[in-house]
């Protein structure tokens, strides 16, 4: 991302009246306009005097520019004259917002800097879907939170990451997404169709994830990994034709992790994996999964395959679903599950369980 080099415009403040009585007495207030149809917009903070809240909200007003209102409160006089906050364009169509602060060396509180960052997406005239290129943040200790945006934009390429702070999105629809954080929760409902990668540390991910899958040879794919959190995912499995290909990997530490695929197509295929250590793993698969299975445990809580239902043929054929469960030891399991007779078309798929000091159960 862009450096202090790349300013091309500070920003004009608007200063509130002092509040005497306010742990933050002093406000600031700006804004920036730019161009939606960008190759990029970004967000960046550098330095460790500044933390707050980023969001980003469609705007009912048609236009052709997001704008983006910055509001700061801070406790000492000159703080604000300290910070530098400006427009960054490092090269023609690529346009961001830039927070620079210094270092942080001691512990200085009264130098802190509160941010609240507003982005607001314009309507499109006719009230279609607009795409957006490229959306990226690198907001350290910036709380993130995306409102209902999946029915109005697309973005091709969303990446956002912070540390110290949560990410959520109400809704959210992208060709490829990343979000980054440590010690922040990751949360929402999102929609993609190449690949969402979730990344954390100490802290869940709870999360309604819908893979389109539009390219059959590349697959949509879903990566979540946190440590000493735990993962909560329900997996909405789609494509434009009645199979597609999907990869769905969990991972955590010191936690539990459930996977629940809530739809998947008719003859798909579906690779998935979830692991943890010190706490139990579960996996519902949807009826439609077809293929092989291992899950590994430990021998004092050994793995189980359960089928609390009974499964319906996904084609509606009446055909009959055959289990095969094989124990390699009393801490491993490994099997087979389809739909007899087997479609010309039927995929097989791999779904491995592991963790350690608790149970591994995959539900079918």
């Amino acid at each position: 991302m862009a450096s202090p080099s790349d300013c091309t415009d500070t920003v004009n403040w608007r200063l509130d009246p002092v509040e005497d009585h306010s742990d933050w007495p002093y406000h600031a207030h700006a804004s920036l306009a730019f161009p939606i149809d960008a190759e990029e917009l970004f967000f960046k903070a550098e330095g460790s005097r500044a933390h707050g809240t980023f969001e980003v909200s469609q705007s009912s007003d048609v236009g052709t520019e997001a704008i983006v209102d910055i509001d700061v409160a801070y406790r000492r006089e000159n703080a604000l004259a300290e910070t530098t906050v400006c427009h960054l364009k490092p090269s023609e169509n690529k346009h961001g917002l830039g927070i620079f602060t210094e270092r942080w060396h001691h512990p200085e509180h009264h130098r802190q800097l509160r941010f609240h960052v507003h982005v607001r997406l314009p309507a499109t005239r006719n009230g279609d879907p607009r795409t957006i290129n490229a959306f990226y943040t690198d907001l350290p200790q910036f709380t993130h939170h995306l409102a209902e945006l999946a029915d109005t934009v697309v973005f091709k390429n969303i990446r956002l990451a912070t540390t110290n702070a949560a990410l959520r999105a109400d809704s959210l629809k992208a060709e490829v997404g990343k979000l980054r954080s440590t010690n922040g929760k990751i949360e929402g409902t999102f929609n993609t169709s190449e690949s969402l990668e979730l990344r954390t540390s100490n802290a869940p991910i709870h999360v309604t994830a819908n893979l389109f899958n539009a390219d059959k040879d590349a697959g949509a794919v879903l990566t979540a990994d946190t440590s000493n959190g735990a993962i909560q995912a329900h997996v909405g499995l789609f494509a434009h034709s009645v199979d597609g290909a999907f990869r769905v990997d969990t991972r955590t530490s010191n936690a539990p992790s459930r996977v629940t695929i809530t739809s998947a197509p008719a003859n798909s295929l579906l690779n998935a994996s979830a692991v943890s250590s010190n706490a139990p793993v579960s996996f519902e698969a949807h009826p439609a999964f077809e293929g092989t299975f291992e899950l590994h445990s430990t021998w004092f809580s050994p793995p189980t395959v359960e089928q609390p239902h009974r499964a319906e043929d996904p084609l509606g054929q009446g055909r009959h679903r055959a289990v095969q469960v094989n124990t390699i030891n009393r801490g491993a399991i490994r099997g087979q599950v389809g739909w007899e007779p087997k479609h010309e078309k039927a995929k097989s798929g791999h779904v491995g369980l592991e963790t350690s000091n608790a149970r591994a159960t995959l539900f079918l």
